[in-house]
């Protein structure tokens, strides 16, 4: 037996979509480019380059020729969740597990997905499928007990293609290929304060959230919309 589907439109909300579903690659090149464009305003900080001072930070830049140090007021940590920047400025973080991990997978399916993601709820936790661009491609993650997931991602291909196809429940019709398994352990991290000695953190530096609502990326954008707006009404226009 199955419990009854829910289905969220975006019009229900006036919107033409919920939201947007990017791939990590072409999100990191297109924040790139736009870094790039901006210089010498922003500019990229190498992790072993970073240095504490009482009032100024300093930043390696990753240019070749530039071998010197560049002096600036504020340094933004956006180096993880292993932040060598959040170290340098000996911020405590509170860390912890879960009983979980997620094994993800991209693969190819016979029938459309229309653009809808699709989750699941199963005892040992959500699957989720998430769709991409190109030919039925999908995102599949998973939460499982961590030694039934380890024990997943040993699967050869068959064997794991059908599973799939089982806990999918046929709605994406075949499996027709599958991508490289990886395995994730569900953890937590909080920083505090999220800055001190002119290090700022933001992102996974800050916080680490398991992905089940996918909102790390959200929140790390939203770190540093609150970071600009707090620096725009100090300075001014």
């Amino acid at each position: 037996m199955r419990a009854p589907e829910v289905l969220f439109e975006a019009r229900e909300i006036g919107r033409p979509n919920l939201g947007a579903n990017v791939p990590n690659a072409r999100l990191s090149d297109g924040l790139a480019r736009q870094t790039d464009s901006r210089r010498p305003r922003l500019r990229w900080a190498r992790d072993r380059g970073g240095e504490r001072g009482g009032t100024r930070g300093h930043a390696s830049p990753p240019w070749p020729g530039r071998g010197r140090a560049d002096p600036t007021k504020l340094v933004v940590a956006a180096d993880g969740r292993h932040s060598i920047a959040r170290t340098a400025a000996a911020i405590s973080v509170r860390t912890w597990d879960y009983p979980q991990a997620a094994i993800a997978s991209s693969f190819c399916h016979t029938r459309p997905h229309a653009g809808i993601t699709t989750e699941l709820h199963r005892r040992a936790g959500p699957l989720t499928t998430v769709p991409l661009p190109g030919l039925s491609p999908r995102v599949w993650s998973g939460l499982e007990d961590p030694g039934e997931a380890a024990r997943l991602a040993k699967l050869s291909d068959t064997e794991f293609k059908a599973l799939l196809e089982d806990r999918l429940q046929g709605f994406l019709g075949r499996i027709e290929s599958i991508g490289p398994r990886a395995l994730f352990p569900l953890r937590g991290l909080s920083a505090a304060p999220m800055a001190a000695r002119r290090i700022a953190l933001v992102g996974e530096a800050a916080h680490v959230i398991p992905p089940i609502g996918a909102q790390g990326l959200n929140l790390g954008l939203r770190d540093v919309a609150a970071l600009s707006d707090r620096a725009w009404s100090t300075r001014g226009p």
